[in-house]
């Protein structure tokens, strides 16, 4: 399978949907970008380049609609990452970035920032590829985008918001079969036995490590020599304890060597319900496990090494493994706190909010205090619409860090939706002037001054409400809320009846998903004079946001305007209904 570099933009210019660079621009800057790579600065490399192909989809009813979802996503990526990033449009919803001279890790974990940010702005479903540009000089910027949209087909199948790393190696390589072979011959017919990893710190540069390993073994001992750097030892019926006294006088006759050191990773037989065939990965993934240790390290198989394991394959995308391996972790460790917020992170990640919330829920019984546990659990109380719940857990969240951004942006959201504007201006403020707060990007920041605008309009500030939306607009133009909120204003201060209603017309128009927007719309229609106008729009604002007290209240007082008191009556009660 081939992923030519397609697009709307045949001259090299401009994708017209979106207004970014198109494809020809991206083969252009790849092709440039390869050689350089290549080069090495004094002599070691100074990070890696990479590509990503980023599939959002527009979930629209029509075309049109789904032309105007495409911008939408557009305008989010150019604002959430500025001039800093380069970034291309090469149509039917899919996007390319070049991340320049960062490592493998960091890579996959803005990867896997952006598909969460994503999630957050309410994008239906979002996946990634990823690849990197350091492929030898045989490969071309075609080649490139071949395989990361091949890592793009494999992000689909690992749910709504996938990653995949093209080319990645397989992450605890199996053992060859002839190795597999003689370990099957050992444990046939065996009740208890325990594997020990042994690798050479260092990169082996010769086979002098394996050769101290050799001289450091006792005579009939059972031992496969996988690589110059890797040995593994099988100990006939030993548990834990003989494992590690082995080990110990293993350790004690090597140090009368000099050489490298080594870390040692165990595990045993019978553990939960893995076979046999099984307990030489779990022994590499005890073995990645005292490597995060340090040199000269230890680890046995356990719930940590099922959470690490499971963290190295939720950074690949493989969401599905991660879930599994976080639920033999827990099996092992039932009180991980760890490894409860990662279960639940991964569950949120696969839609699976009900048993997500289970599990942050059993980390805050176990640590009440713990910050990830009360933000993880805030967000996949918001996904599910408890916004009461929500409040909760973010207001605990932040009494033990202050300086959250995210948390801070969140919760004066929420304060803003239940209408407690002074609280809400509090924190937003702080979002956007308190240097003390993580790093932001344009997007973030957009948000924080348009819902800072919803908060002083709430306050009946209208000048200063319009002058923070107006920031809010000149960081993300097509921020459709502060499009809506600022026809508003306008009409509120009296700039301008006709570029209200523009602006309110270009909100719906650009996304007509949101009740908010319809209700705006509505709201200066009625008072334009546009009373029929003005009811189908208020009416297709409830048809989106069902308990909008103030969409109810103004429908209402069309229908009094009109003679119709029976149904303005049915209006108002509604209206005060939703507001208690």
């Amino acid at each position: 399978m081939s992923f030519p570099l397609y697009g709307a933009d045949q001259d090299g210019g401009t994708d017209p949907v979106t207004g970014l660079p198109g494809a020809a621009r991206l083969a252009a800057d790849l092709a440039a970008r390869m050689p350089a790579d290549r080069q090495e600065s004094n002599g070691r490399r100074q990070g890696e380049d990479f590509l990503l192909l980023l599939e959002i989809y527009p979930q629209a009813r029509d075309a049109e609609r789904g032309l105007t979802a495409i911008q939408r996503a557009g305008a989010y990526l150019q604002s959430l990452f500025g001039s800093s990033t380069p970034l291309y449009s090469l149509g039917l919803g899919v996007f390319a970035l070049l991340w320049s001279r960062v490592s493998p890790e960091e890579s996959r974990h803005m990867a896997d920032m952006l598909l969460r940010r994503l999630r957050r702005e309410e994008f239906g479903r979002a996946h990634a590829g990823l690849t990197s540009l350091r492929g030898g000089a045989k490969l071309t910027a075609a080649r490139l985008v071949t395989e990361a949209w091949q890592a793009l087909a494999v992000a689909r199948r690992r749910g709504p918001f996938g990653l995949c790393v093209a080319g990645a190696e397989r992450i605890f390589p199996p053992l060859a079969p002839g190795d597999r072979a003689r370990l099957g011959r050992l444990w046939r017919g065996r009740e208890r036995f325990a594997l020990l990893l042994i690798r050479q710190d260092q990169v082996a540069l010769s086979n002098h490590f394996s050769k101290r390993v050799r001289a450091a073994l006792i005579p009939d001992s059972e031992v496969l020599f996988l690589s110059q750097r890797e040995s593994m030892v099988y100990l006939d019926g030993a548990d834990e304890a003989a494992a590690r006294r082995w080990l110990e006088e293993f350790r004690h006759r090597m140090e009368q060597s000099s050489g490298s050191t080594f870390s040692t990773g165990i595990a045993l037989y019978p553990c939960l319900s893995y076979r046999k065939s099984q307990i030489p990965l779990n022994c590499r993934k005890a073995l990645r496990h005292a490597e995060l240790l340090g040199p000269d390290s230890l680890a046995v198989f356990n719930g940590i090494s099922l959470n690490i394991s499971g963290d190295a394959y939720y950074n690949e995308g493989d969401i599905r493994r991660a879930v599994a391996e976080y639920r033999q972790g827990l099996a092992l460790d039932p009180a991980n706190v760890n490894l409860l917020n990662s279960l639940g992170v991964a569950l949120v990640q696969l839609n699976q909010t009900k048993p997500a919330l289970a599990a942050f829920e059993k980390a805050l019984q176990i640590d009440p205090a713990s910050f990830m546990a009360l933000c993880n659990l805030g967000f996949a109380h918001l996904s599910s619409a408890r916004d009461d719940r929500a409040i909760a857990c973010f207001e605990q969240a932040l009494t033990v860090n202050g300086c959250s951004f995210d948390l801070l942006l969140q919760l004066g959201k929420l304060y803003c939706r239940r209408r407690r504007y002074p609280e809400a201006v509090a924190l937003l403020r702080r979002c956007v002037d308190d240097h003390g707060v993580e790093e932001r990007r344009n997007a973030d920041l957009a948000a924080a001054h348009r819902l800072l605008g919803r908060a002083l309009l709430g306050l009946e500030q209208p000048r200063p409400a319009m002058e923070a939306v107006q920031k809010a607009l000149s960081l993300n133009p097509r921020d459709t809320e502060a499009l809506s909120l600022l026809g508003e204003l306008y009409l509120i201060n009296g700039e301008g009846d006709d570029i209200a209603l523009s602006l309110c017309h270009q909100a719906v128009e650009m996304d007509g998903k949101r009740g908010e927007s319809w209700r705006r719309l509505g709201w200066v229609q009625w008072r334009q004079g546009k009373a029929v106008e003005a009811e189908a729009s208020l009416r297709q604002g409830l048809r989106l946001s069902r308990r909008d007290p103030l969409a109810a209240s103004w429908l209402g007082r069309i229908y009094e305007e009109q003679g119709r008191h029976r149904q303005a009556r049915q209006m108002y009660a509604r209206a005060q209904r939703w507001q208690g």
